[in-house]
């Protein structure tokens, strides 16, 4: 803990003399913090302002990302649809198993790429076994310090191609 300081004023004169000096300290005192919460208030506009600026960028540049992204996430659940319908499996259900499997850690747009890929390459014929197998790929790769979505594109390329390499990312 820190040295504390004591200031200790000794005032000596009329009654009429002191109050007179320590009204004018007050006063003095008063305006300064007067100013100083005038200084905040425009500091805190201009911060207010900045970050509006900022958030107005931000949400220009997602809505260019969304609407440049758009025709492919429409082509991946499409896709996604199509390859549950063919494996007799309800796409909403299909995608609510893979993302209690993998604990949220994925986007959707993800979820149903890897789920293309284990379907559409025989390696899973049923939502269960996507999801079963989605997990795997999440826990085993976290544990293997990658991450959730490059663990399911890894471990779906591994199991199809049997590949040394991506066997030894998942030990």
């Amino acid at each position: 803990m820190g040295a504390k300081n004591v200031i200790e004023l000794l005032l000596k004169g009329t009654d009429a003399g002191v109050s007179a000096t320590l009204g004018k300290v007050g006063g003095s005192l008063s305006g300064l913090g007067s100013i100083a919460a005038s200084a905040l208030g425009v500091l805190a506009g201009n911060l207010m302002t900045s970050a509006i600026g900022k958030v107005g960028e931000l949400g220009r540049a997602l809505a260019r990302d969304l609407i440049n992204e758009a025709p492919r996430l429409e082509g991946v659940r499409r896709t996604f649809n199509t390859l549950a319908a063919d494996i007799g499996e309800n796409a909403d259900a299909m995608m609510s198993a893979m993302r209690e499997a993998t604990r949220g850690m994925v986007s959707d747009a993800d979820l149903m790429q890897a789920s293309n890929k284990l379907v559409a390459m025989g390696l899973a014929s049923s939502s269960s076994e996507a999801a079963e197998l989605a997990e795997v790929a999440t826990q085993l790769g976290v544990a293997m310090g990658e991450d959730a979505v490059g663990s399911l594109e890894n471990f779906a390329l591994m199991l199809a191609n049997q590949s040394i390499p991506r066997l030894d990312s998942f030990g």
